[in-house]
């Protein structure tokens, strides 16, 4: 495995970031970080906006930091302007790579793209880091959570829980 394609998701930093240090854990000789930019125009099914004015904003500013940090770790953040279902299987077929490391969303839309990227004939590693207890640390499976969530919460408190730590920033990525 020469070359990993660190798809950014939801999760745009790179302090406490799983995502990233599975993609570095890979062996790989390259890791490129890649973001795909959402259609800022697109509506949902109901007809409002699926990001907003205060969106917009956030994420043009939280892309600009995440770029810098990248730029820190002697990194670059490759932006796209396309739909990841389109632009990564292309980028993958350009550098050689069939490897992609990505945070795993438990949404429809979210699962498709994955979806969509293994029909394309690529390997997709998904690293889940959407919730503060990782669905393998619970007592149940996840399709058995609680109905409600005091017994939930009296259950992992009674089982004395904890999320993982956090994790460091690495100081060095595989060259890109």
């Amino acid at each position: 495995m020469s070359t990993v394609l660190l798809w950014l998701r939801n999760d745009l930093r790179l302090h406490d970031q799983p995502v990233l240090h599975a993609a570095c854990r890979m062996g790989a000789q390259y890791l490129l970080p890649v973001l795909c930019l959402p259609d800022i125009q697109a509506r949902t099914r109901w007809g409002f906006a699926r990001i907003g004015q205060h969106r917009r904003t956030w994420l043009a500013k939280t892309i600009q930091n995440l770029a810098e940090n990248f730029h820190e770790l002697r990194s670059q953040l490759l932006i796209l302007n396309a739909p990841a279902a389109m632009a990564l299987p292309a980028l993958a077929q350009a550098l050689g790579a069939c490897t992609i490391v990505c945070e795993d969303v438990a949404a429809p839309e979210e699962q498709a793209e994955v979806d969509a990227l293994q029909a394309a004939g690529l390997q997709v590693h998904t690293v889940w880091h959407s919730s503060l207890l990782h669905p393998d640390q619970l007592p149940w499976p996840v399709r058995q959570l609680p109905a409600v969530f005091t017994p939930f919460r009296q259950t992992v408190e009674h089982a004395k829980l904890q999320p993982y730590p956090p994790l460091p920033v690495p100081e060095a990525l595989p060259r890109v």
